[in-house]
């Protein structure tokens, strides 16, 4: 049977303004702090994102320009992600990617969590033309020149806009139509450079009704945030849904902990985080959570691979390679090009070479490690090496006649390297 799809608001904008006017004293997040859970309602979450859309239009932002987010999962996330048309970066991404992203989308404004964050965008701030002004979230944090702004000021900054011109936030959150640009979405960039997304306002709402259909949710659950936001999957199942299903947000820092300080009623993952899941998650749950959707469907087809491929991780690097293992960041020594290989090396002894270990060997490698590194994502980059004193050879039983590698008897050959390289 064919269920009809109607959203109960034509835009984000115009649902999150029901949410804030109809459940204002109602928890929105619950914010991790160490020691409990900070509770955040409708009323103080509406009063910030008015404050941040007031500072955007005080500092001469049109509503239908576009800004990127480069954060953790927070509040502001959100309060950010209300004022703007947002192309969300993945806060692991390397200084080449966040400006590949605001170049492309020719973003004006950019918001970064911390430091770390903020010195990605000063390294490709010259990159990028279309980039005014980036505001800094946490407020301890350096802001140098006029170009950066911090959270609280760009909140001052609102509230002294909207107190002259009160009905500017009201008028700018009223503009928007369901064609109307949301977001635009950046792929990760398997394939090629990454592409945008273009997500409508009625994207956004069909989506969250859809969803309402088949996981609707009560005023008393509470979901778990800790995919990322800039992925399309969890601002579906969180920072937007919450808004219609009343699930409050708690954003922690990794699920390999307990959850029951959290108490969630609700998850949403992917595939790979659900066996990370820490053991005592299930037990501490809450009788009305359905664990078995922990699991359940997330195991990989048979004969999937679901490792990271090593061999390409080390083509990129451009380095020669000899795999001893199956996770990735091995690489053998690369041969010297001078030196003339000796015959019938493949049937002799094991080739040993002091050389390995020798310092201007490795300070070379580790160069050439760090400069590709910079180049990628922190997910994508060589974590650590190591150089093998001796080649893989038919004699020594690491290689086939046929020149491919034999993992069983490498693996224990250099059992106790391996474990070194992931203690």
């Amino acid at each position: 049977m064919t269920q009809t799809v109607t959203p109960t608001a034509p835009t984000i904008t115009e649902l999150f303004a029901r949410a804030v006017d109809r459940w204002a004293d109602r928890t929105a997040f619950q914010v991790g702090d160490g020691d409990g859970w900070q509770a955040i309602t409708f009323a103080e979450y509406g009063a910030v994102v008015r404050a941040v859309a007031g500072g955007l239009a005080a500092e001469g932002f049109a509503a239908d320009e576009f800004g990127a987010i480069i954060c953790s999962n927070r509040p502001e996330w959100h309060e950010a992600d209300c004022g703007l048309v947002n192309c969300p970066i993945h806060p692991t991404n390397a200084p080449s990617q966040v400006a590949y992203i605001l170049t492309h989308s020719e973003a004006v404004v950019v918001f970064v969590e911390d430091e770390v964050q903020r010195a990605k965008v000063e390294a490709v701030r010259a990159d990028c033309p279309a980039l005014r002004r980036c505001v800094v979230i946490d407020d301890s944090t350096g802001a140098g020149d006029d170009f950066y702004l911090t959270w609280s000021e760009l909140a001052r900054r609102g509230d002294e806009h909207l107190a002259a011109h009160p009905q500017d936030y009201d008028d700018r959150r009223g503009a928007a139509g369901p064609d109307d640009l949301l977001a635009v979405t950046y792929t990760s960039g398997t394939t090629g450079p990454p592409k945008g997304t273009m997500l409508s306002h009625h994207n956004a709402v069909f989506t969250l009704a859809a969803l309402d259909q088949v996981m609707s949710a009560s005023r008393e659950d509470r979901k778990l945030s800790f995919l990322p936001l800039s992925h399309v999957a969890e601002r579906a199942s969180n920072p937007q849904r919450h808004v219609t299903s009343r699930c409050t947000p708690r954003p922690p820092r990794a699920l390999q902990r307990p959850l029951d300080p959290a108490h969630p009623t609700r998850l949403a993952l992917g595939r790979r985080p659900a066996g990370r899941v820490h053991p005592a998650a299930q037990p501490a749950a809450p009788r009305h959570l359905n664990t078995a959707r922990l699991t359940a469907g997330l195991r990989p087809p048979p004969g999937r691979r679901t490792r990271p491929n090593p061999r390409r991780r080390l083509r990129r690097l451009h380095l020669p390679y000899r795999l001893g293992h199956r996770r990735p960041r091995h690489a053998r020594r690369p041969r010297d090009p001078s030196i003339p290989p000796r015959p019938n090396a493949r049937a002799s002894a094991p080739n040993t070479n002091r050389r390995s270990g020798h310092p201007d060997i490795l300070g070379l490698l580790e160069a050439h490690v760090a400069a590709v590194n910079a180049e990628l994502s922190t997910v994508e980059q060589v974590k650590t090496f190591r150089v093998l004193p001796q080649d893989f050879d038919v004699a020594s039983g690491t290689i086939t006649p046929t020149l491919k590698i034999k993992r069983a008897p490498i693996l224990d050959r250099y059992a106790d390297l391996v474990e070194q390289m992931y203690s």
